[in-house]
C-alpha cells in the first residue's frame, strides 16, 4: 500500500515537474511522500522525514526572477499551466493503472494481479482525493484548481505566491524591488 501511495503521489508531482520543464522553468527538487529528488549538481535522492507529514508532495522550481509586469503575467500564465498539470497527471495515471490491471487479468501471474489490484484501489482513492482537494480553498490553503483560479481573482494570493516563488531557493533582490510597491 505504501508503494501504491507513493506511486500515486509521485505521478501527480511528475505532472507538475514535466509541466515546469515544458514551460521552460528548471525544477530544483521534487518531493513525494518523504522522498526527495534534488537537482544539486546532479540528481540526488534523499529521505526527508518531515515531508511524510504532508502525505503528498511538492515540486520546487529553481531560482526565478520577476522584474516587470510583462514577466509577472508570463510567469502567472506558466504557473497556471503547471498547477493544472498535477490533477491531469493523476487522472491519466489512474486510467493507466486500470488498463494495466485489466490486461493483467488475462495472465496467470496471480501475485501481479493482486499487487495491481491493491495499486488500483489506492490509486483510485488518491486520484479522487487529488481532484477533489484541488478544488478546495480554505484558510489560505489552495488546491491546484483553486489556486489556478485565485491567480486572477485574489490579488493577495497572487502576490504572496509570486513572492514565495522568487524567494524560495534564494532571495531575489530584483524581484523584491519589483514587488515592494505592491506589498506596501
Amino acid at each position: 500500500m505504501f508503494i501504491a501511495l507513493f506511486l500515486a503521489i509521485f505521478a501527480h508531482e511528475m505532472g507538475h515537474f514535466i509541466s515546469f520543464v515544458k514551460q521552460g522553468i528548471k525544477p530544483k527538487a521534487l518531493y513525494a511522500l518523504g522522498i526527495a529528488f534534488v537537482n544539486d549538481n546532479g540528481l540526488k535522492i534523499r529521505f526527508v522525514p518531515k515531508f511524510l507529514l504532508m502525505i503528498g508532495g511538492i515540486v520546487i522550481p529553481d531560482h526565478l526572477s520577476i522584474q516587470s509586469k510583462d514577466e509577472e503575467e508570463t510567469m502567472v500564465h506558466k504557473f497556471k499551466r503547471v498547477l493544472l498539470a498535477g490533477p491531469k497527471a493523476s487522472i491519466i495515471y489512474g486510467v493507466l493503472i486500470i488498463l494495466i490491471w485489466i490486461l493483467c487479468l488475462f495472465t496467470n501471474i496471480y501475485w501481479l494481479n493482486g499487487f495491481l489490484f491493491t495499486v488500483l484501489i489506492v490509486t483510485s482513492i488518491m486520484t479522487v482525493l487529488a481532484v477533489l482537494s484541488s478544488k478546495v480553498s480554505r484558510a489560505g490553503m489552495y488546491g491546484d484548481f483553486a489556486a489556478e483560479k485565485a491567480f486572477d481573482k485574489d490579488k493577495l494570493f497572487r502576490l504572496t505566491y509570486l513572492i514565495q516563488l522568487t524567494t524560495l531557493i534564494e532571495h531575489d533582490k530584483e524581484s523584491m524591488a519589483y514587488f515592494w510597491p505592491s506589498i506596501v
